[in-house]
């Protein structure tokens, strides 16, 4: 049984982070094979069963052989299921993760099919979910297909209109069809626009004035003129962050509380009574919201912790080994961004370039020849990460240098230094950048 005690609130912050919208793609993929959503039938391989190694070993014994028990799951339906366990503790518990899922397919098969004029009525429906969702093992016991199509009568099977409606409008609503992929994506807006201290002109607001700011933009959509009476930070906020209609919110979560006092203890607890990880997350958000919390995200593994110290960019989750993420934060962010810098590369390649001809047979330039050139180098470098479109031109030519415009830099630098001057920059350079072998440095 997983460890519920969560005062950092880190299990809410992981299910908030994880990769639940893959889910799409997956349940795309998990269908293409089998179901044809456009016909409304099963493809040629979509009563395919695959059996296990064990499955011949089997047929050859003296036992009775129940084909289901040696099925290969489907890898899409399990990839599902290994994302959602690392998501929560919740779905690590018994099959709770595999009867998600579960709900999931159908949720999808049911958005998908009523998009088409063609509706599937209860023979059809029955028999073709039911091949449909033979694979893997056990999927659902029989009785559950009545369940299913009352849901898919009650909940898809619409007015033309409405279904022309929703098609037209697929590609937005299809990404809010799967309830798991909403409410991660309303909690991520609450996290955002409640608690998040990242967003200046909304931190600027206290928490209660951020969810009035959240109710108004839920009940009164801003037209483009009522956005341009606003304050510029604030309408470009709401520009840029608009809030999709299956995302509101009434902060009324539900469930109940139930106030438990032991006089023995001398003390008061709260009990809450939920019926799905769903309300209970929602009930973790209330109290976060009346604790006065301040959220922000880790710049290194960019997921939320609770923020102590404004300035702190880093949580403490564990990140390499037994380091955290603030541990190598800082260093982890610096190389990142290196890492993504074309300039950075550029220069990177252009210093073992012509390190490289110092140690070569023609000793083609000179140690300080190197290092002259490498100066300004970085600074040009600066240059062209505060203004590319200024410097870019001249610091790529100053990487393509050859070996006797390097040289002719040289001498026209001592010229206007002075050899004295030259060289104590160059000592200097030097000492500053160990290990003192020029030819063992590597570029920073």
């Amino acid at each position: 049984m997983p460890n519920f005690d969560d005062q950092g609130h880190r299990y809410l912050f992981d299910f908030v982070a994880a990769e639940l919208s893959k889910f799409e793609v997956l349940l795309d993929k998990f269908f293409s094979t089998m179901f044809d959503f456009v016909k409304l039938e099963l493809t040629q391989d979509g009563l395919r069963k695959e059996f296990n190694s064990d499955y011949e070993k089997a047929l050859q014994s003296n036992f009775a052989v129940v084909e289901a028990d040696f099925y290969v799951p489907n890898v899409y339906f399990e990839e599902m299921v290994s994302i959602l366990k690392f998501s929560h503790p919740y779905y690590k518990i018994g099959e709770n993760a595999r009867n998600i899922v579960k709900n999931i397919v159908i949720d999808y098969f049911h958005f998908h099919s009523s998009l088409n004029e063609r509706l599937l009525f209860e023979d059809d429906y029955k028999e073709k979910v039911s091949d449909l969702l033979s694979i893997p093992k056990g999927f659902f016991p029989k009785n559950r297909l009545d369940q299913l199509y009352q849901v898919y009568i009650k909940c898809y099977r619409q007015s033309s209109s409405i279904r022309r409606k929703i098609a037209k409008g697929r590609e937005l609503d299809a990404k809010y069809s799967l309830n798991i992929i909403t409410f991660q994506q309303k909690m991520k807006e609450l996290l955002f626009r409640i608690l998040d201290i990242s967003v200046p002109i909304i931190n600027r607001l206290s928490i209660f004035e951020r969810i009035s700011l959240y109710k108004k933009i839920q009940s009164m959509p801003f037209s483009n003129a009522d956005i341009q009476k606003l304050p510029k930070e604030l309408s470009d906020f709401i520009t840029a962050h608009p809030l999709h209609n299956s995302l509101h919110y009434d902060f009324a979560p539900e469930g109940n509380i139930k106030i438990s006092i032991f006089e023995t203890e001398n003390k008061m607890y709260e009990k809450l009574q939920v019926e799905s990880l769903e309300q209970l997350l929602e009930w973790e958000f209330i109290k976060m919201v009346q604790a006065g919390v301040r959220i922000k995200k880790c710049a290194c593994c960019n997921r939320y912790f609770l923020v102590k110290d404004a300035k702190n960019n880093y949580c403490g989750r564990k990140f390499k080994g037994n380091k955290t993420c603030l541990d190598v934060g800082s260093n982890h962010r610096f190389y990142e961004l290196k890492k993504n810098d074309v300039y950075y590369k550029a220069w990177r390649t252009a210093i073992c370039r012509n390190r490289a001809r110092i140690t070569s047979k023609s000793n083609s330039i000179s140690e300080d020849s190197f290092i002259c050139w490498r100066i300004e180098g970085d600074r040009k470098l600066t240059d062209v990460r505060k203004d590319a479109e200024k410097s870019s031109e001249s610091f790529f030519k100053w990487l393509a240098m050859t070996n006797d415009e390097i040289k002719e830099y040289e001498i026209n630098m001592i010229s206007i230094l002075g050899q004295e001057e030259y060289s104590r920059i160059i000592s200097e350079w030097k000492a500053k950048n160990k290990p003192k072998n020029i030819l063992r440095a590597s570029p920073t």
